[in-house]
């Protein structure tokens, strides 16, 4: 909005800000269906057409109420409609939110896993993340800690660490030789070796000490 005010007059931006914050309090939201003016004073507001060539609107925007009680009774059905409304929005939001939701897998020890690869580019080996596999592995569940937590180790039974469930992924392919994994994890807080440097691909993320 601010660029379509200014044009090319860039040095214009600050004259603008009135403008664009008369536009912003009396537009209409589309989860109330009120204007922030109205929620804050209980009124809409009035532009400045309005006020010098206009005063029918003082009336129909409700600002000038000669009886109080019947404005505030008028006010308070409004403010329980906006909930209703608020309400039935949220209903919306939700239920489009659970139709892509992917359900949690349940795992069990022993079973075998994907992670996400959590990876950083490195071009000083011309290394990209995004060409590298997004799940990684596959590692073996250790351990159920919660439902959504759970101990990860490797293979060959070296522990890695607590894992949540959106980090996993059930193995699918052979369970009796199964690849090494691509990139493959260290125990979480382990210091990473002089002589490691040269086998680490691509760092992960977060500092290592």
């Amino acid at each position: 909005m601010l660029a379509y005010l200014v044009e090319s007059n860039h040095a214009s931006w600050p004259k603008m800000l009135p403008v664009i914050r008369f536009a912003l309090n009396s537009a209409k939201c589309r989860t109330t269906g009120m204007s922030p003016a109205y929620l804050t004073f209980g009124r809409e507001m009035r532009s400045p057409t309005e006020v010098v060539h206009d005063i029918r609107a003082v009336l129909d925007k409700d600002n000038f109420a000669p009886q109080i009680t019947p404005y505030l009774r008028q006010f308070l059905n409004s403010l329980a409609s906006i909930r209703e409304r608020v309400e039935v929005q949220q209903d919306k939001a939700k239920t489009y939110a659970d139709a892509s939701r992917r359900p949690s897998d349940s795992f069990q020890v022993g079973d075998l896993v994907l992670m996400k690869s959590h990876l950083l580019s490195k071009g000083s080996k011309d290394l990209t993340a995004k060409f590298y596999p997004r799940r990684d592995g596959p590692y073996k569940i250790v351990q159920k800690v919660s439902p959504t937590t759970f101990v990860v180790a490797t293979t060959a039974n070296s522990v890695l660490g607590k894992y949540h469930v959106q980090d996993l992924t059930r193995y699918q392919g052979n369970k009796l030789t199964p690849p090494k994994p691509v990139n493959p994890k260290r125990n979480r807080g382990r210091p990473a070796k002089a002589d490691e440097d040269d086998r680490i691909l691509v760092q992960e993320r977060g500092p290592t000490k």
